[in-house]
Formats: structure tokens, C-alpha cells, sequence
């Protein structure tokens, strides 16, 4: 984005951000979570709901919020995987 980032605004806190990017981080929270119960895997959030909670909240940019909400999701799969086989390379030795 052209500047260097400020370690003393790092990390940054939900209310520094746009309040669109705090819309989209309270629905993504809204939306239940769906896991492998049998081997604890993360499977992403519940998007059958999803239509309901944006009419609710009045969120007019709905393809605009999917896609950050997918954003958000593929960063926390991300994160449990790798949590995951951290704890499951722990266990091995």
C-alpha cells in the first residue's frame, strides 16, 4: 500500500478497522461452525444461514461480505491445520 507498517499499531484491534471490515468480521462470527466431530478437523463455517443474516443486518454488498468471509475462513482453516499437525508432530515424539 506504499507505507511501512507501525510496530506500536501492530496488532491491529477490531475497532481500528472500517466499520464495513467490522460488519463483515460480526457476520462471520453469526455463522456456526462446522466440524469433523469424529476426527476434530475444521470444516469451515455454516453458509446455509448466511442469506438470512444479511437480510437481517441489511448488508447491501452481499457478494462483496461472502468473499471476505470466505477470506476469513480460509485464514482460520489455515491457522487449525497448522495447530493441528504441530500437536500431532508433539504426540510422535
Amino acid at each position: 500500500m506504499g507505507n511501512q507498517p507501525n510496530p506500536d499499531e501492530i496488532p491491529v484491534e477490531i475497532d481500528d478497522l472500517p466499520e464495513e471490515i467490522q460488519t463483515v468480521f460480526d457476520l462471520y462470527v453469526k455463522l456456526p461452525d462446522r466440524w469433523d466431530t469424529f476426527n476434530g478437523v475444521y470444516q469451515g463455517k455454516d453458509l446455509t444461514c448466511l442469506g438470512v443474516i444479511l437480510d437481517i443486518k441489511k448488508v447491501e454488498d452481499r457478494a462483496t461480505a461472502l468473499d471476505l468471509i470466505l477470506m476469513i475462513d480460509a485464514a482460520r482453516e489455515q491457522q487449525l491445520a497448522k495447530k493441528r499437525k504441530q500437536a500431532e508432530q508433539r504426540k510422535k515424539k
